[in-house]
């Protein structure tokens, strides 16, 4: 017992050593600044492995579900939480439509008025009635509000993966290992921690996801489950608009799979109730928002029928593999243009001025997470019937996932192909605990808690500086700030 609270002391120390450990950020354009911001990296490499060796010993001791989430919580509040606090001004996206700027006018004018020239969203006003209530009720002033709710966000973001894995996988230990994978293995969903409307959704939908599963009984079975799922669907649709239709397709193609599978998932009829305020508040509230999707769409339509006509009528070379070198060049050059922001991901982060450690580590991840777990679900589908109902609901929301992915990325062609993000961000909630069901189902627990905690060990700090590598580039400075 002293053993255990002598160590849940050390933690919390270290926890806070982390935190408040100097740091010095200078706008710079190194591939790998998150290795420059610290006047003594190898004594911060210590401090967070020993940090991570601790948690990651009491996360095997405890079984308790409350004290294996505080784990889970603090796991996230450093992974995630360190970065907000040593960017007390905000990072690039903080000021983004629905962020810091417009919480700061809500809070000053105490009215939030989408008619203002660039507040537009405030027709989706969650994210900024957060903050400027928060700011109200402490007194703090706007940054500091943000700091403070990020880092609850991030604790609530991990809480709300474990509970979610632990209705999947029906182990508690597996389920908390598990739910610190799924925050180190995927990039897009560190990088959505911000003080803006996507972050705070995705945080929304991952408490949702934990409805999907409870129990032997169909999605929402109980009066209290319709309940908090209709209220956390008008929170998601007042927050980020794409998202509660993200939650929609979900839920749709999990419907998809039980039209398969005869198998009772989910009834239509509340799908269709759960999608009528998002489609009443698009067309009712926020009419302009939505034709600009619907423009742009068709922009990013009319920009692909362009690129699929000039290279089915440019002149090719009377040879057959001159032909085809031609078209294949053609059509790989239009590829690029479109695509450009998936392009630009993968070279600032894998690009050859990026350090190989750090390749190595997000390669990894990508193929581990959106690989492995894409030819599993893909297996899976196939052998849907045979499948437990636990698998077909994972498989139905990928399905679901994917397709509005795929709208979304045509879609968004016009910009680079810039919703790709989307699946990234979605995909990985689904994907890593199906990679876990498939493990389980011929590994003991035992080996799969030592492979998944050795993992962690060992790429837990290389990942925390790969995956914001780009720290100096991203935070807004003070000089920033008064300008403004």
């Amino acid at each position: 017992m002293i053993k255990r609270i002598v160590t849940w002391i050390l933690l919390l120390s270290l926890t806070v050593a982390i935190l408040l450990f100097p740091v010095h950020l200078n706008f710079g354009l190194q591939p790998a600044q998150s290795i420059h911001i610290f006047s003594n990296l190898p004594l911060f490499a210590i401090l967070f492995v020993a940090w991570v060796l601790n948690l990651t010993w009491l996360l095997i001791l405890n079984k308790n579900r409350w004290l294996q989430m505080a784990l889970i919580g603090i796991f996230a509040i450093v992974f995630l939480g360190f970065w907000t606090v040593i960017t007390p001004y905000g990072l690039q996206g903080d000021f983004d439509s629905g962020g810091i700027a417009y919480a700061q006018t809500l809070k000053n004018q105490g009215i939030a008025s989408s008619s203002l020239i660039n507040f537009g969203y405030f027709k989706f006003p969650f994210t900024s009635m957060l903050g400027a209530g928060v700011s109200k009720l402490t007194g703090l002033s706007i940054f500091n509000t943000r700091t403070l709710v990020l880092l609850i966000s991030s604790v609530l973001l991990g809480v709300s993966l474990y509970w979610f894995f632990r209705n999947m996988l029906r182990n508690s230990t597996v389920a908390a290992v598990g739910a610190i994978l799924a925050i180190i293995g995927n990039m897009m969903l560190c990088n959505s921690v911000r003080f803006y409307p996507t972050g705070f959704g995705l945080i929304l939908s991952v408490i949702f996801f934990v409805l999907l599963i409870k129990g032997k009984g169909i999605i929402f079975e109980t009066k209290r489950d319709k309940v908090i799922a209709m209220l956390l669907i008008l929170a998601i649709t007042l927050t980020h608009y794409i998202t509660s239709f993200y939650i929609i397709a979900i839920l749709s193609g999990i419907f998809s799979v039980q039209l398969i599978t005869k198998e009772k998932l989910i009834k239509w009829w509340y799908i269709i109730a759960l999608a009528v305020f998002p489609v009443l508040w698009g067309f009712a509230v926020a009419n302009e928002f939505v034709k600009t999707i619907l423009n742009s769409s068709v922009q990013s339509v009319q920009t692909v029928q362009t690129v699929v006509s000039s290279v089915a009528t440019s002149p090719v070379l009377p040879t057959v593999a001159g032909q085809t070198s031609t078209i294949v060049g053609q059509a790989t050059a239009s590829s690029h243009s479109l695509l450009w922001w998936v392009e630009d991901m993968a070279i600032r982060y894998l690009g050859v001025q990026s350090p190989l450690w750090m390749r190595f580590v997000i390669i990894f991840w990508i193929v581990l997470v959106f690989g492995l777990g894409s030819i599993l679900a893909l297996v899976y589908l196939v052998r849907i019937k045979k499948s437990s109902k636990r698998v077909k609901i994972l498989v139905g929301a990928m399905v679901g996932v994917v397709a509005l992915s795929i709208l979304a990325v045509i879609a968004s062609l016009n910009l680079g192909g810039y919703q790709f993000f989307r699946f990234l961000q979605f995909s990985g909630f689904f994907l890593i605990p199906l990679i876990l069901v498939y493990i389980l189902s011929f590994i003991s627990r035992k080996v799969i808690i030592i492979c998944l905690v050795s993992i962690m060990i060992v790429l837990s700090f290389p990942t925390f500086l790969a995956y914001n590598s780009a720290i100096e580039g991203n935070a807004i400075y003070p000089q920033e700030i008064e300008a403004c």
